[in-house]
């Protein structure tokens, strides 16, 4: 560093803050501070520098798993959203680590300057679980009031109205929830799709449970094809699980969307690919992923965070719906 600043006519603190993009600099000055640095091959040393602030600018992204054992897996938010939240987080010179929910937990947060906890699980895997960490969490979901850390979520209610409300207007009449209603997210849609429910003519004939994972809503939805209820329109609470239904029911010699309408939740892009393309409640992942990166910033600078923010969401209609001119 003191070469860098001899060859650059600067001080030492002139450089440091020259190669941290400090905007104290002026960037003519930054530039001649750069290209000596390059000169001579000189790097900022990052494990030593995090060292010595005892900053890491890093952020993680904490995860949990839905199932055990070879049916699980993670609860993954969308790319979208890590893309905007890269973006928000990167002008303030922070990156982002992806971490498991039990290692991080472990680990106490180290190697973290704060999380963002993807709370889509049981609400007792996070309990007390920003208590552990001596660093600002910010949480997402619905599982979060077992956490005692700002969180933002979904409106979940608005997503069981719209989904309820969809289905009416295709004429569909007796209708089915499925979902892993132990989880607070999925709970809360349901009572928004019973909400509508109430006042209608239609009926809800059944609520089956069902995970989120491939495997699971696959077994689930054979099951519901199987029995001998009938029903002509289904709520799934991810795309995966409104696929699975799709298959079962195209097993069983049923026709999705003219015996059955179906909306989905996630609006993730294998329902546009899939055939008959998903209806699905999606949210603005990107913005979202802005929002989150926003949340994250203040709670770093010491700042107050809302505590509880709802973000909309919205229906995509797509050739599962299909409309019927009659209710069974």
């Amino acid at each position: 560093m003191e070469t860098v600043a001899a060859l650059a006519g600067v001080s030492k603190i002139t450089v440091s803050r020259a190669l941290r993009g400090s905007e104290l600099v002026r960037p003519e000055v930054r530039d001649r501070i750069t290209a000596a640095a390059n000169r001579i091959g000189y790097r900022i040393h990052i494990a030593a520098r995090s060292l010595r602030t005892r900053e890491t600018r890093t952020i993680s992204i904490v995860v949990g798993q839905n199932g055990q054992g070879a049916a699980a897996n993670a609860a993954m938010p969308p790319l979208p959203l890590i893309q905007a939240l890269i973006e928000s987080l990167a002008p303030a010179g922070y990156d982002l680590h992806l971490a498991r929910l039990d290692h991080f937990s472990a680990s106490g947060g180290s190697g973290a300057d704060a999380a963002l906890i993807w709370a889509q699980g049981p609400d007792e895997s996070y309990s007390g679980l920003p208590a552990q960490f001596d660093l600002p969490v910010l949480v997402w979901g619905e599982a979060a009031p077992r956490l005692d850390a700002p969180r933002f979520a979904s409106d979940n209610r608005m997503g069981g109205r719209l989904a309820a409300s969809h289905l009416i207007a295709c004429g569909r009449s007796r209708l089915i929830f499925l979902g892993d209603t132990g989880q607070a997210g999925v709970a809360t849609q349901l009572a928004g799709f019973r909400e509508v429910l109430a006042s209608s003519d239609a009926v809800l004939v059944d609520v089956v449970a069902c995970p989120f994972n491939a495997e699971g809503a696959s077994a689930a939805a054979r099951s519901l094809a199987e029995r001998d209820i009938i029903f002509d329109g289904v709520f799934a609470t991810s795309d995966v699980i409104a696929s699975a239904i799709c298959h079962a029911l195209k097993e069983k010699g049923m026709s999705v969307p003219d015996d059955v309408s179906i909306v989905g939740f996630g609006d993730e892009p294998m329902a546009a690919m899939h055939r008959p393309s998903i209806s699905s409640i999606g949210f603005d992942a990107a913005a979202v992923g802005r929002a989150l990166g926003a949340g994250l910033i203040e709670h770093l600078q010491g700042r107050d965070v809302e505590q509880f923010r709802l973000l909309p969401l919205f229906l995509v209609v797509r050739g599962t719906s299909g409309l019927r001119t009659s209710a069974l």
